[in-house]
């Protein structure tokens, strides 16, 4: 009876913990979801979008939204927020799914990372709890495929092949199916097992007709290679230049350099050294520490040739150490791969003998224990029971409430400057705004710009610019008061809402901030230069105590400073085509 009863409390607990399931909220995270490589753009817009009703949503719903967060950050080549999200949700979830989905991406981060080990200790912990997707053959394909990937991606390709091709005979899913088949033929091409060319193209039409144009344009690259070794290089650059404006519109740089890499030595073959010579650059240009080896390799190699044959010794040279030095690098990382999995493996074996030695070991020790425990559990069973529902509910509410706040801070807060974001300051002012104009109080309000932000991003870099943002929060700061308050309006705008103050008052801080502004010591951010701003203010005695209305009017000072020159606080003033009925009316 008591045993039937510790049954029913587990089984209403599961029952808590997957209401996720059937919920219209989860459903349109799984259909954002499903568009992440078919409509990239599409995909950030929704995430975006779903934001905002952030705050409707439950514990694990919040958990599927960071997931989704984590893959948009993975695409923008932010790795370590988006492990660090996932690495969260994979401790912190009591969903199988969202776990398996976790730890699917943070192996494809790994390899991208080329942190080969971390990457195939995660892949047996992921078949490890593949049995708890066996529901969802979809998300359970998905697993294989991913370990298909990576032991691609660590050259093992037969390993690679034995998985994708498991997918390909019991899946019913066309985009799996299209992966499946790209991981077959990308280990038939550097085995050197394709038999024809009808393969590629075949899977090239499936993923076109599912908009799997990454899956898509990588076949063409795996074709392109073929066709290399066919030495037919005009249908190589025929191919390729077809899609290359579709890849460059993916901003998957691993692609779009693979794409530059063939076209730089197909054009090579072709003697069109002028172009050969733009696509091996573009590779060399944007190549950085989160992009493989292999282009560069190539590009440096092809570069190092024309300079040759043009003559140009010292160039020549220059790229032959170059060369040379990648070369080593590259070969020194497939070493790492190979280390990798023999580690990997021989941790495998290891792991077996261990976990054989101890179930040899439990069972001497099950039947000793298994009599006492049997007595004491069933004097602490309903204690045990009790516990776990408190348990549960305080981690629940503690858990829920943990994420409310971050949410709400991330929904309130500029998380570039730290301060109030439009929406937030609107809505901050127009509570403020009531109450100074119930007590008959003054509000003043600043809107400043900053001069000529565009050049400094031009000249400096988006860092120089991210670096003065940051900073703009001192000298206000310095400048104001606790009860003002201060947001960003968007771009390098800013606005402060000044209750209690006149317009004079209002002025002279102004004036103290653009001069604060100034005086910011921009060396550290590693160039020097000055930073400027316009200024525009208004008070509530000429503008009334409209939100928007004093937004506009401090707008229409702001202009007037701009116009004039920059640099100036400039006071609005109101037409002299206004009634004094239309001031009334405002206020």
């Amino acid at each position: 009876m008591k045993v039937k009863l510790l049954l029913l409390v587990i089984l209403a607990i599961i029952r808590i913990c997957n209401a996720y399931d059937g919920s219209e909220a989860w459903a349109e995270l799984e259909r954002i979801e499903a568009l992440r490589s078919s409509d990239p753009t599409e995909f950030n817009f929704k995430i975006a979008r779903f934001e905002e009703k952030a705050d409707k949503l439950n514990q694990e719903e919040l958990y599927f939204l960071l997931f989704l967060k984590s893959l948009k950050q993975m695409k923008s080549g932010q790795l370590l927020p988006a492990i660090n999200t996932l690495e969260f949700i994979r401790e912190k979830s009591s969903v199988p799914v969202l776990k398996n989905k976790s730890l699917i991406v943070l192996i494809n981060i790994y390899a991208i990372q080329r942190e080969w080990t971390k990457g195939l200790i995660l892949i047996e912990e992921l078949f490890s709890i593949s049995s708890q997707v066996n529901n969802d053959p979809d998300l359970f394909e998905r697993g294989i495929i991913t370990a298909a990937i990576f032991y691609n991606q660590v050259e093992e390709f037969n390993l690679g092949q034995e998985y994708a091709s498991r997918v390909l005979k019991s899946s019913n899913s066309n985009r799996n199916i299209c992966i499946s088949r790209t991981l077959v033929n990308e280990s038939s091409i550097y085995l050197n097992t394709l038999q024809r060319t009808n393969t590629l193209k075949d899977t090239i039409n499936l993923c076109h007709s599912l908009n799997e144009h990454i899956w898509e344009n990588l076949n063409n690259t795996y074709l392109a290679i073929y066709l290399l070794e066919q030495n037919k290089y005009g249908e190589v650059v025929d191919i390729l230049t077809r899609s290359l404006n579709s890849v460059e519109k993916t901003n998957y740089k691993i692609l779009i350099l693979e794409y530059y890499r063939l076209l730089a030595e197909a054009f090579f073959q072709l003697k069109d050294y002028s172009s050969s010579t733009s696509f091996a650059s573009k590779v060399v240009d944007n190549t950085d520490s989160k992009t493989p080896l292999k282009p560069l390799v190539s590009a440096l190699n092809v570069l190092y040739k024309i300079e040759k044959i043009k003559s140009n010794y010292q160039k020549s040279l220059l790229f032959l150490e170059k060369y040379s030095l990648y070369e080593k690098l590259y070969l020194d990382d497939i070493k790492a791969r190979n280390m990798s999995v023999q580690l990997a493996n021989h941790r495998i074996v290891e792991k077996n003998s261990t976990i054989e030695l101890l179930n040899k070991e439990n069972k001497a020790l099950n039947l000793e224990q298994s009599l006492a425990k049997e007595e004491a559990q069933n004097k602490s069973l309903m204690i045990i029971i009790l516990i776990l529902i408190i348990i549960f509910t305080s981690l629940w509410a503690y858990r829920t409430k943990k994420t409310q706040i971050k949410l709400r801070h991330l929904a309130e807060f500029d998380s570039l400057t730290g301060i109030h974001n439009r929406r937030h300051f609107a809505k901050k002012c127009k509570m403020s705004l009531i109450h100074c104009k119930a007590s008959g109080q003054a509000v003043s309000i600043i809107l400043f710009d900053l001069d000529k932000f565009k050049s400094i991003n031009d000249s400096y870099g988006h860092p120089t610019g991210d670096w003065v943002l940051k900073n703009i929060p001192k000298p206000v700061l310095d400048a104001t008061r606790k009860i003002d308050l201060f947001g960003r309006m968007g771009g390098e705008e800013f606005a402060i809402l000044l209750p209690g103050c006149e317009l004079e008052q209002a002025r002279e801080i102004a004036e103290g901030i653009r001069k604060g502004l100034m005086q910011l010591n921009t060396k550290e951010s590693g160039f020097e230069f000055t930073v400027t701003a316009s200024f525009g203010v208004t008070v509530s005695r000429i503008s009334g105590y409209n939100f928007d209305t004093l937004m506009k009017h401090s707008d229409l000072a702001l202009y007037e400073s701009k116009h004039s020159g920059r640099n100036k606080t400039t006071v609005y003033s109101m037409p002299p085509t206004e009634s004094n009925d239309e001031i009334e009316s405002l206020k």
